[in-house]
């Protein structure tokens, strides 16, 4: 926990993820053009994620750690969902980043455990919350406001992680 800081580069590139998906609707793209580029943004999230590790001087593999091993078949699993979106991409695109983010907060609860960590049950409980909310009541503005929400969410996970650690 202490050399990975929990997680916390994911959380920081996760971040600039949804301001750049919500920043992104103010170029008026086609929901086609959006969406492709959120599927562009999430396939740069770990790499991104182990440059900023890097960069903050953060040991993100920790490979003689026994745990470290189910850290990344966590974070890996989100690979297998990829069919998922691309049949969302292609049928609803405009429900993509409700999936992103039910995907992407659920996958967050286990490491709730492995890090011992309050934050992540508040990040997973409350994307899943606003997920909910603009999914079905708020889903014409999937797009533009509730990237910003989702980018506020992290930033709080972030500090919280931050005191944790």
């Amino acid at each position: 926990m202490k050399r990975t800081k929990k997680g916390l580069p994911m959380i920081i590139v996760g971040i600039f993820f949804w301001l750049v998906v919500g920043l992104l609707s103010f170029f008026n793209l086609h929901i086609k053009m959006h969406g492709l580029l959120v599927f562009i943004g999430i396939s740069m999230i770990f790499p991104l994620g182990m440059i900023v590790s890097k960069m903050m001087k953060i040991d993100m593999m920790a490979k003689d750690n026994p745990l470290s091993a189910l850290a990344g078949l966590l974070g890996a699993m989100q690979l297998f969902f990829t069919p998922i979106l691309m049949v969302i991409f292609i049928d609803e695109t405009q429900l993509l980043p409700f999936f992103v983010a039910v995907l992407t907060g659920a996958h967050f609860f286990p490491f709730a455990w492995l890090y011992k960590s309050k934050a992540y049950i508040f990040q997973t409980v409350a994307i899943i919350v606003w997920a909910i909310i603009f999914g079905f009541i708020f889903n014409s503005y999937l797009f533009t406001i509730f990237p910003f929400i989702l980018s506020a969410v992290y930033l709080i996970t972030s500090l919280w992680l931050t005191k944790e650690v």
